[in-house]
C-alpha cells in the first residue's frame, strides 16, 4: 500500500469514527430530550422559555450558570422553591442529569432572543390600566389572584415566551392554573380548580370561590384553551411595551 492509499484509508476511518460518535451524540440528546419532556417541561417549558418554573435559555441564571450548577439543581433540587430534587436515588441518575445539562445547553444554542425595544413605564401604565392585566394577575401584592403571581416573571420567562403569552395564551398554560367549567342546574361556573378531594371540588372565578359536590355536578369540562385572552386588541407597540415592563419584573431579592 502506497503513502496515497494509506492516507486514503486513514480518511475514510477517521469520517466513519467521527459520524459514528456525531450520531451517537444526536442518539444521546433524543434520548435526554425524552426525560426532559417527562421531568422537566411542565414546569420550565418544552423549549425551556420558563413558566412555573424559571426560563432555561436566556442565560439569566439564579442559582448559577456553569454545567456543574445545574447538575447541581437538578441533582439536589433548591429549597424554599417549586423544584425538587431529581438525584440522589430519586427519579434520574447521574447519566439521565448529564443528559439533561447537555439537552438544555442545546435548547439554549437554539434559542432566538428577541430584543427588548418597549418602555418600561409605559408598560407598567397598561399593565395596570387599558391592558387590565392586574384583574388577574398580581405584582408585588397589587392585583388579581386568578392568574399565576407575576412579582418575578422577568427571571422566570424570557422576553420571547412573555410576548408568546400575550399574542397566544394558550401555547403554554402555567401548570395549576388550567382552566375548568362546571354546570349545575343550569348554573356555570368558569375558574380554576384550587381545592378537590374525592367527593368534592372548589373552583375559583377570579372574584369568589365556589363549592360543589362532585356528585351533584352536571358537568366537568376541563377547559383547553387558557382563560387568559389574547391581547390583540393592543398595538404592536404596546405589546412591545408590556413586555419590557414584564421583563424588567424580578421580585425582591
Amino acid at each position: 500500500m502506497n503513502k496515497t492509499q494509506l492516507f486514503g484509508t486513514f480518511c475514510v476511518l477517521f469520517l466513519s469514527a467521527a459520524i459514528g460518535t456525531a450520531t451517537a451524540a444526536e442518539g444521546d440528546l433524543g434520548a435526554a430530550s425524552v426525560k426532559y419532556k417527562r421531568a422537566c417541561a411542565v414546569c420550565h417549558g418544552p423549549n425551556g422559555h420558563g413558566g412555573r418554573g424559571p426560563d432555561l435559555v436566556s442565560g439569566r441564571w439564579a442559582h448559577g450558570g456553569t454545567d456543574a450548577d445545574l447538575y447541581r439543581v437538578i441533582s439536589k433540587g433548591v429549597p424554599g422553591t417549586d423544584m425538587p430534587a431529581f438525584g440522589g436515588g430519586g427519579r434520574l441518575n447521574d447519566d439521565d442529569i448529564k443528559g439533561i445539562v447537555a439537552h438544555v445547553r442545546s435548547l439554549a444554542n437554539k434559542a432566538t432572543p428577541i430584543k427588548i425595544t418597549g418602555n418600561v413605564q409605559r408598560g407598567e401604565a397598561l399593565y395596570f390600566g387599558k391592558g387590565t392585566c392586574a384583574t388577574c394577575h398580581m405584582i408585588g401584592g397589587r392585583g388579581g389572584r386568578l392568574g399565576p403571581d407575576l412579582s418575578r416573571v422577568g427571571g422566570q420567562r424570557s422576553p420571547a415566551s412573555l410576548k408568546e403569552s400575550l399574542l397566544q395564551p394558550g401555547a403554554i398554560i402555567v401548570s395549576n392554573y388550567e382552566g375548568v367549567r362546571i354546570t349545575k342546574g343550569g348554573r356555570t361556573v368558569q375558574g380554576v380548580i384550587k381545592n378537590e378531594d374525592n367527593f368534592t371540588i372548589q373552583v375559583f372565578d377570579g372574584n369568589a370561590f365556589h363549592s360543589f359536590d362532585r356528585d351533584n355536578v352536571d358537568r366537568l369540562e376541563e377547559m383547553k384553551d387558557s382563560l387568559m385572552p389574547a391581547y390583540t386588541s393592543l398595538s404592536a407597540a404596546e405589546i412591545d411595551d408590556l413586555v419590557a415592563y414584564l421583563d424588567s419584573l424580578r421580585g425582591k431579592r
